[in-house]
C-alpha cells in the first residue's frame, strides 16, 4: 500500500496533516488558474509543514516543466517518488519526462516501474497530458538544447542567461564535461570565481585525463593567487597532452603569476615548443608552399598592388580591455596608405565590434574554420603583414600564426611574451620593451621599433578631465589600485604596505568595474592583515550609477573610482593598460615599476607615451619611494594633477594617428626586407 494517501480525511489524520493538505489543496487551485507564483508560495509553505510530504515536491515538478527547466522538474520529482515510492502519477511523469530529454533508460525503467504501481486520487486535474504519455514521448526524444542556447546567449553578451542555460543542461546530463567547463568560465568572466572552482573541479573529476580542465582549473588558481596549486594543475596539462596548442597557450600566459624566475621558465619552454610543435608547422608551411608552387598559385613576390595589405589577427574585437586601442589604432590607419583586412578569432559580436568593422576594408570570420583552413584565406587575400592582436589566455589559437600565413608575421601582444610565439618574423616594441624583447626571441625572429610606443587611444571623452585633488577635500592621501588577484601579488602588498605606513592616514581603495566575490574580497583583506593594515584597505564597489551611466562605456575604472583617487598605483610583474590610461586622463598621477617582460612594462610604456617618466620605477625601493614623495606635497600633487590634466591630451598616448603612421611605416620597410 502507498504510504500516504492524498486527502484521507481517517482517524488517523492529525491536525498538522490536514493542515498539510490543505495548503496542497490551496497550491492545486493556484496551478488550476496559471497563479504560478502562488503555486511555488503555496508549495514551499507546504514544504515547510511537512519535509516528507510528496505532493508538494511533485506540483513544483510540474510548474517548472510548464516553465521549461526539465532538470528542474527531474529533480522536484524524483524528490517526489523518493518520498513515495508506490504512487504511479510521478513514475508515469518521470518515465515521460526523462524519455522527452533523451534519458531514454531512466525512461523505460519508469514506464515498467508505473504499472505495478496504484494512481493518486486526485492528481488527474493538475497531470498534463505529455507527462503521461510515454510512448508518445518516446517518439519525441531529443536532446537537451539547454548547453546549445548556452552558447547562443554567450555569443550575445548575455552571460547570466548563458548561466542559467548550462545549470538547466547539468541538471539534465550530470555529466556533461564540456557544459560544466564552459559553465566555469562564464562564472570567471562574471567574478563568481567559487562557483567557477566548483565547476572545473567536477570537470576534473568526470574527465581526469583532459588536460583542458587542468588548464582552465590552473590559470584560474593561478589569478586566486594560489600558486602552488596552480602550478601543480598546468604542469598536470602539459604532461597529459604536451603539443596541445590551447594547453601550452594558457600555461605561457599564466607563468608571470606562478612565481619568480618565470622568463627563465618561458624562454626553456618556448624554445622546447619551438622544436616539438614548431617543426610540425614549419613542415606544414613547407608543404603548403609546394602546393601552391605546384598548382601555379602565385605568391605574394608578384603582387602588384599598390597598397600595403596589412591583416590583424585577434579573439579582442568586441568590448573588453584592450579594445579600446585596437579600435582607436584601425580607425587611425591612412586608407589611401593601406589595406586593412581583420580576421575575427571570437564569436562574440556587439556595437564595438560592428564600429571596428566600419573601420577597415575587408572583415573576415574565421572563429569557424580551423587553422589551417584560416591560413589559406589570409594567403588568399595577399596579406603583406599579418599582425598579432590576440589575447592567447582566452580561446587561443596559436596554430594559426604557427603556420605563417603572411610572408611577415608580427608579434604585438602577448604569450606572455610575443617574442616566444612560434611563427612570428617580427616582434613590435618600443625604447622601454626592447631591453627585454630580444632575451626571449625565437631564432630568426627581428625586433623593430616604434617610435610612437606601443599604445594610444581616442581621448576619453566622457570622463572627467577637470577634477580637484580629493585630498584638500578628504585631509588623506586616497591611493588607488584594481582589485583584480591576477595582478596582486604578495610582494605587491608588502610595497603598498610600506606606502601605507609611510604616509599618515592615507588609505588605499581597490576598485573594479564589478562586483568582486566574498572569497576575493576576503582574500585581499586577509594579505593585508599580515601587515596589519587591514583596517586601512577599502573595497570599492562600482556605483551603481555609473554601471549605467553612457560615460562609463569602455572603462575599466569608472568615474567614480576616478573621482576619490589622488594617486594610481600599478601592479607588477602583470600591469595594467586602460586603468592607467583612463587614470591619466584624469590628471592621476600613476607610479609603476618596470619589472622583467614585456607585461611587467606595460605601465611603463604608457607613461613613457603620456611623458611622465618621472615616475617609473626601477625597482621596488624606488618605486615605494616614488609613490611616497608624490604624497608627501599635498599642494605639489595638486600642482602635478592640474599640469597632467592640460598636458595629457596633447601627449602621444592619445594621438592614435600618430601611432598609425608609425607602424604604417615599419610595415612597409619589414615587408620589402628579403624573406629569410
Amino acid at each position: 500500500m502507498r504510504s500516504k494517501v492524498m486527502f484521507d480525511r481517517g482517524d488517523n489524520m492529525t491536525g498538522s496533516d490536514e493542515a498539510y493538505f490543505d495548503v496542497v489543496r490551496e497550491a492545486m487551485d493556484c496551478f488550476n488558474l496559471s497563479d504560478h507564483e502562488g503555486v511555488i508560495d503555496k508549495c514551499h509553505l507546504a514544504m515547510s509543514m511537512n519535509p516528507e510530504g510528496a505532493e508538494a515536491y511533485y506540483i513544483m515538478g510540474v510548474v517548472a516543466f510548464f516553465f521549461k527547466d526539465e532538470g528542474r522538474a527531474l529533480q522536484l520529482m524524483e524528490r517526489a517518488h523518493d518520498l513515495d515510492p508506490e504512487c504511479r502519477d510521478y513514475a508515469e511523469s518521470l518515465a515521460s519526462l526523462s524519455a522527452r530529454v533523451g534519458r531514454l533508460a531512466d525512461g523505460v525503467y519508469y514506464a515498467k516501474l508505473a504499472k505495478a504501481l496504484k494512481p493518486h486520487e486526485v492528481f488527474a486535474t493538475i497531470v498534463p497530458e505529455v507527462l503521461r504519455d510515454f510512448r508518445k514521448s518516446l517518439s519525441k526524444a531529443s536532446p537537451s538544447t539547454h548547453f546549445l542556447e548556452a552558447q547562443r546567449l554567450t555569443n550575445e553578451g548575455e552571460l547570466k542567461g548563458a548561466i542559467a542555460e548550462c545549470e538547466a543542461e547539468l541538471r539534465l546530463n550530470r555529466e556533461n564535461t564540456e557544459c560544466y567547463r564552459f559553465l566555469g568560465r562564464l562564472l570567471d568572466r562574471k567574478g563568481e570565481m567559487e562557483r567557477a572552482l566548483s565547476a572545473f573541479h567536477a570537470a576534473v573529476h568526470l574527465e581526469p585525463e583532459n588536460p583542458l580542465n587542468y588548464a582552465f582549473l590552473g590559470d584560474l588558481l593561478s589569478r586566486l593567487g594560489r600558486r602552488e596549486e596552480a602550478r601543480a594543475a598546468l604542469n598536470h596539462a602539459r604532461n597529459l597532452s604536451p603539443d596541445d596548442s590551447v594547453v601550452y597557450a594558457i600555461y605561457m600566459a599564466s607563468l608571470p603569476r606562478l612565481g619568480t624566475d618565470w622568463l627563465t621558465r618561458c624562454r626553456a619552454d618556448a624554445q622546447a615548443w619551438h622544436k616539438s610543435r614548431g617543426k610540425e608547422l614549419r613542415e606544414r608551411v613547407k608543404n603548403r608552399h609546394k602546393a601552391r608552387k605546384r598548382y601555379g598559385v602565385k605568391g605574394h613576390e608578384a603582387q602588384k598592388s599598390a597598397k600595403l595589405r596589412v591583416g590583424y589577427y585577434s579573439n579582442l574585437f568586441y568590448d573588453t580591455a584592450g579594445s579600446r586601442f585596437v579600435e582607436a589604432l584601425l580607425k587611425a590607419h591612412d586608407r589611401s596608405r593601406v589595406e586593412v583586412f581583420c580576421y575575427q578569432q571570437s564569436v562574440y559580436v556587439d556595437s564595438t565590434t560592428t564600429r571596428m568593422q566600419a573601420a577597415v576594408d575587408k572583415w573576415r570570420k574565421v572563429y569557424d574554420v580551423d587553422d589551417m583552413t584560416a591560413a589559406a584565406i589570409v594567403e588568399s587575400d595577399e596579406i603583406d603583414v599579418a599582425v598579432d592582436l590576440s589575447d592567447h589566455a582566452v580561446d587561443s589559437r596559436i596554430d594559426f600564426i604557427g603556420v605563417r600565413p603572411a610572408p611577415v608575421v608580427l608579434g604585438w601582444k602577448g604569450l606572455p611574451e610575443p617574442a616566444a610565439m612560434p611563427g612570428l618574423t617580427h616582434v613590435l616594441c618600443d625604447s622601454v620593451t626592447e631591453p627585454k624583447d630580444g632575451t626571449l626571441a625565437l631564432a630568426g625572429v627581428r625586433k623593430v621599433m616604434s617610435e610612437a610606443g606601443l599604445f594610444a587611444l581616442d581621448p576619453f571623452d566622457t570622463l572627467s578631465n577637470d577634477a580637484p585633488l580629493p585630498a584638500l577635500q578628504n585631509n588623506t592621501v586616497t591611493f588607488t589600485a584594481m582589485r583584480d588577484l591576477n595582478r596582486i601579488t604578495p610582494t605587491v602588498v608588502a610595497a603598498w604596505s610600506g606606502i601605507l605606513r609611510a604616509v599618515p592616514n592615507s588609505r588605499l581603495v581597490l576598485g573594479h568595474m564589478g562586483h568582486a566575490s566574498e572569497m576575493v574580497c576576503n582574500q585581499l583583506i586577509n594579505m593585508f592583515a599580515n601587515f596589519g593594515l587591514s583596517n586601512r584597505i577599502h573595497l570599492a564597489e562600482p556605483n551603481e550609477d555609473d554601471l549605467h551611466l553612457p560615460e562609463n562605456v569602455g572603462t575599466e575604472l569608472g568615474s567614480s573610482l576616478l573621482r576619490m583617487t589622488d594617486i594610481y598605483l600599478d601592479t607588477y610583474p602583470i600591469s595594467g593598460t586602460q586603468d592607467i590610461c583612463e587614470a591619466l586622463w584624469s590628471g592621476i598621477p600613476v607610479v609603476t615599476l618596470k619589472s622583467d617582460g614585456r607585461q611587467g612594462r606595460m605601465g611603463a610604456s604608457i607613461l613613457a607615451s603620456a611623458n611622465c617618466e618621472e615616475w617609473i620605477a626601477e625597482d621596488e625601493a624606488s618605486y615605494v619611494e616614488t609613490a611616497i614623495r608624490l604624497a608627501g606635497d599635498v599642494k605639489e600633487l595638486e600642482a602635478r594633477r592640474i599640469r597632467l590634466q592640460k598636458e595629457i591630451p596633447h601627449s602621444r598616448l592619445f594621438k592614435p594617428r600618430n601611432l598609425a603612421a608609425a607602424v604604417e611605416k615599419l610595415y612597409e620597410d619589414i615587408a620589402k626586407r628579403p624573406k629569410t
